[in-house]
């Protein structure tokens, strides 16, 4: 937006509405109006900071707080953005490692996960928005899908599954006819 000093990190088109969402760098959603190129709506929800947790991986430990002294506290971003096929519900994925689902027409949160450990790295939504697909990064290298209505996951699968990845998951999409997630990963 004009006058938005943040870098937008994502962005995603509805698919009927004449819509943009961005995720920003300030913790932010923005709604955009493609015909006037103005904001229509500003979404916030995600937490301003979060603390990284301690993660072994592949038997190295990871601790960003080795001296047990008041956690590293780290600005926040929104990595992840998605529209559902329908255009009526927009998730959102974070550094905080959590997934929202709003709507995009009053600007509701309608639902909110703690999905992953250490940030999203990518979100989908199935046609109308009802299951949602998150992918996590290092070290929660699992990605998983969530039922918006009962706000409980329904299904988790794991990057070590895809040719041993160890990295995590880069990005996560649903295929038309929604029968098969596709990912990618950070070494290929």
């Amino acid at each position: 937006p004009v006058g938005e000093r943040r870098q937008i990190n994502i962005i995603a088109l509805s698919p009927r509405r004449g819509q943009v969402v961005s995720g920003s760098r300030a913790n932010l959603l923005y709604l955009w109006d493609l015909e006037t190129g103005r904001v229509m709506r500003k979404l916030a929800g995600h937490a301003r900071y979060f603390s990284p947790r301690k993660f072994e991986i592949q038997g190295l430990v990871h601790d960003p707080n080795p001296d047990g002294e008041q956690p590293s506290v780290f600005g926040n971003s929104i990595v992840a953005v998605a529209f559902s096929q329908d255009g009526n519900r927009v998730v959102s994925g974070a550094m905080d490692g959590t997934v929202k689902v709003w709507n995009p027409d009053t600007g509701a949160e309608i639902a909110c996960f703690d999905a992953h450990l250490n940030g999203v790295s990518g979100v989908a939504a199935s046609k109308t928005g009802s299951l949602v697909i998150s992918a996590g990064q290092v070290p929660d290298v699992v990605g998983r899908v969530w039922n918006v209505e009962s706000k409980q996951q329904a299904a988790d699968f794991k990057a070590e599954l895809f040719r041993g990845w160890r990295y995590g998951f880069m990005a996560v999409a649903l295929a038309p006819g929604e029968e098969r997630i596709i990912t990618a990963g950070a070494d290929g």
